[in-house]
Order: C-alpha cells, then sequence, then structure tokens
C-alpha cells in the first residue's frame, strides 16, 4: 500500500492600505501596497489537529499538508484582515511543492 505524498507551500504574506483591491494590475487609486509583513499567522487546521506557522521578517513562510484531508487555513495578524479558505487534498499529483503562495492581507 502507498502512503500519500505531502505537499509543501512556501509563499509571502503582504499588506496594503486602503478600500479596495479591484484586480492586482488595476489597483484602485487609493490602494497603498506595504510590502512583506512579518509576524502573521497560518493556522492550518484537519480532522487531526492544527499545524501552525509565522512568517519571519520578509513575510515568508512554510508549511507541509502531511496527508489527504480536507484543512481549513486562516492567516491572521493583529491589525489586519484575516483570510480562510478551504483546501480538499485529494492527490499530490506532479506537483507536491507549491512555491511562491502569496497572500495580500489589509491594514486597518
Amino acid at each position: 500500500m502507498l502512503s500519500a505524498q505531502s505537499i509543501s507551500f512556501t509563499g509571502n504574506i503582504y499588506g496594503f492600505v486602503g478600500e479596495k483591491v479591484l484586480l492586482l494590475r488595476k489597483a484602485s487609486k487609493n490602494v497603498t501596497f506595504e510590502g512583506p509583513i512579518s509576524g502573521a499567522k497560518i493556522l492550518i487546521k484537519n480532522s487531526k489537529g492544527t499545524i501552525t506557522a509565522i512568517t519571519d521578517i520578509t513575510g515568508s513562510y512554510h508549511f507541509v499538508l502531511p496527508e489527504k484531508d480536507n484543512y481549513l487555513i486562516t492567516i491572521s495578524r493583529n491589525g489586519y484582515s484575516t483570510v480562510i479558505y478551504n483546501l480538499k487534498y485529494e492527490d499530490a499529483g506532479v506537483k507536491s511543492n507549491f512555491q511562491v503562495t502569496s497572500f495580500i492581507l489589509k491594514n486597518g
């Protein structure tokens, strides 16, 4: 019996100040990008527990999903918006290392 292949995620968390972002290429004029956010907390929950990752001074993070499952991923930092998404890991396929998976949090 084959065991599940783990999936690795690496990326950055960035911040912005402003009302909204329509598209990254066409950001509204009242938006200012702050750059990397250090100390952002990433909680990765599945049916067996929780994994935690914290961004470093460059806003970088890394975590591994060790097995097939449904994961609830929450990205937050005090003073910023929170990003929550569901990831359904069924099969790693040919790609098991997702580099530069980045997120943007709104300041305020």
